[in-house]
């Protein structure tokens, strides 16, 4: 009987690299110290391989970086691959995340490569322990939180990019950059000063913000329904989602406004003061131009998979989900998929789509949508929707089952 290949045990939290990893090096392969090193002895030999190119150091680059980003993985505890806005990365400890694949790469590149390996880990061994340049800073601003904001609690966390309950989101990477060669006292500071810039509660639109400043960034976001700003605070600016006749399309998702604003983005609440001057629809009926208007560059990609063709959005702007919204998505997806076609908005950062005439591909959709909502920081719904030329429905009913005798 063979060994239990140790790489298995991670396969909930990493099944992707697991699978990339394996193939690479099948078989038993030692771990810990011992696979560092054997890992090292790999990097070594393939970057010593004249006759390599660059198919043969891409493949490298996706094993090796998968292989390391289970060591590091199993090394640390708790860890994860982690997905957001079409980015991976590996969080090892609470706090800490780093890019195995960039790891490797820039091993291989340099002119010493395993010394740049070594030091590539002893900095990844310092995130998870909570000392690394974006471990600390976040470890900083959540301590200034807990204690200056205490009802400001993070809700999801990724690199430097931190999410709070009340739909705050703050991006540290300038904080850690300022503070990258400062002590400990320095980066405490800069995150004091960081927390008192942040209003309390959900952030209302000051009445001196007028629309005509607004109307330029306002954006629409999908959320689930039940999505709120936190215990007592004023209720958000949501809208049911709904077909073109009024009906509900999808009874979990609501629509949002949000604003983007420097580092972070504020959701648009009921009570703020520029809904005194112009509608909730003439503010969702903007952010869906403004949305058009950013979407010319949107990235819709056809996977060929068992089942039949699958379209993912791969835009990485943290808007694909909200694309569900435009008129114009049908015309896209038909010239792939026919008409009518089944979508899914799992997260806020990505669109499934699949031929709606398809069961197969259909269940598989539906499938990887509920996957994909239970494992993503910012959920949205698993429902899978039908989208035609005259916008969304509601999912048909599921065919009975027809005996056979």
């Amino acid at each position: 009987m063979s060994e239990p290949d140790w790489r298995d045990a991670l396969r909930g939290s990493c099944a992707a690299l697991v699978d990339a990893a394996q193939r690479f090096a099948p078989g038993p392969f030692p771990r810990g110290a011992d696979g560092v090193r054997a890992l090292a002895a790999r990097l070594r030999a393939h970057a010593d391989d004249d006759a390599a190119g660059e198919p043969e150091d891409r493949a490298f680059v996706e094993g090796a970086g998968a292989l390391l980003g289970l060591l590091l993985v199993d090394h640390t505890g708790g860890g994860a691959l982690v997905r957001r806005d079409g980015v991976a990365r590996v969080r090892v400890g609470e706090r800490g995340f780093v890019d195995p694949f960039a790891i490797m790469e820039g091993s291989l590149d340099a002119d010493r490569p395993r010394e740049a390996l070594r030091a590539a880990l002893a900095l990844a061994e310092a995130e998870a322990r909570g000392e690394g340049p974006f471990s600390r800073v976040s470890a900083a601003v959540e301590r200034c939180l807990a204690e200056s904001r205490p009802a400001l609690r993070v809700q999801a966390r990724f690199e430097a990019w931190l999410a709070l309950e009340d739909g705050t989101e703050l991006d540290l990477r300038r904080l850690v950059d300022a503070t990258r060669d400062q002590p400990a006292p320095a980066v405490l500071a800069a995150a004091r000063k960081l927390v008192a810039m942040i209003p309390g509660g959900p952030v209302a639109m000051d009445a001196s913000e007028s629309w005509a400043t607004l109307r330029a960034r306002v954006l629409p976001r999908l959320v689930p329904a039940t999505f709120d700003a936190g215990p007592g605070a004023p209720a958000l600016c949501l809208a049911p989602l709904t077909t073109p006749g009024g009906l509900s399309a999808a009874p979990d998702i609501a629509v949002a406004i949000v604003v983007p604003e420097g580092g972070r983005a504020r959701y648009l609440r009921a009570d703020d003061a520029v809904l005194r001057t112009c509608s909730a629809d003439a503010v969702r009926a903007q952010a869906l131009a403004n949305l058009a208007a950013r979407s010319g560059t949107a990235r819709f990609t056809r996977v060929d998979t068992p089942a039949g063709p699958l379209i993912v959005a791969r835009t990485g702007d943290g808007l694909d989900a909200a694309r569900l919204l435009l008129p114009g998505l049908h015309a896209v997806l038909a010239t792939e998929l026919g008409s009518p076609c089944a979508v899914a908005v799992p997260h806020r950062d990505t669109l499934l789509a699949c031929a709606a005439s398809s069961p197969e591909a259909v269940a598989a959709l539906a499938a990887r949508a509920r996957d994909e909502a239970a494992r993503a920081p910012h959920p949205i719904s698993g429902a899978v929707l039908r989208l035609g030329p005259d916008g969304l429905a509601p999912p048909a009913p599921p065919t009975p089952a027809v005996s056979a005798r």
